[in-house]
C-alpha cells in the first residue's frame, strides 16, 4: 500500500514539472557560459594584440584584430541566444520566488 501512495504522489511530481522549459533553461545556461568563453578569449587577444610571435607565420596585428572582431561576435551572438532561451524565463522565475 505505502508503494501505490508514493509511486502516485513521484507520477504527481513528475506530471507537475513543465520539462521543456527546464530544458532551455539548461541549454540558455551552457550557451552564456560558452558567451563567457568567447569574451574572454576577445580580451585576452586584446590585451595580446601587440605581442609577435616571430615563430608564427600568420600572427601578426592584423589576424589579431581578426580574432577579436570574431570572438567578440562570437560573445554577443551566444549571449543573445543563452538570453532568447533563459534569460526571460530566470528573470519571471526570480521575480515569481523573490517578489
Amino acid at each position: 500500500m505505502a508503494h501505490r501512495s508514493l509511486r502516485r504522489r513521484f507520477d504527481l511530481w513528475k506530471a507537475s514539472r513543465d520539462w521543456l522549459e527546464g530544458t532551455l533553461i539548461v541549454v540558455g545556461i551552457l550557451f552564456f557560459l560558452l558567451s563567457l568563453v568567447f569574451a574572454a578569449a576577445a580580451v585576452t587577444l586584446l590585451v595580446h594584440i601587440d605581442q609577435h610571435d616571430h615563430r608564427m607565420p600568420v600572427g601578426g596585428a592584423g589576424g589579431k584584430v581578426f580574432g577579436v572582431l570574431l570572438m567578440g561576435t562570437g560573445a554577443m551572438v551566444t549571449a543573445g541566444v543563452a538570453w532568447a532561451l533563459a534569460g526571460s524565463r530566470l528573470s519571471a522565475r526570480i521575480r515569481r520566488r523573490w517578489g
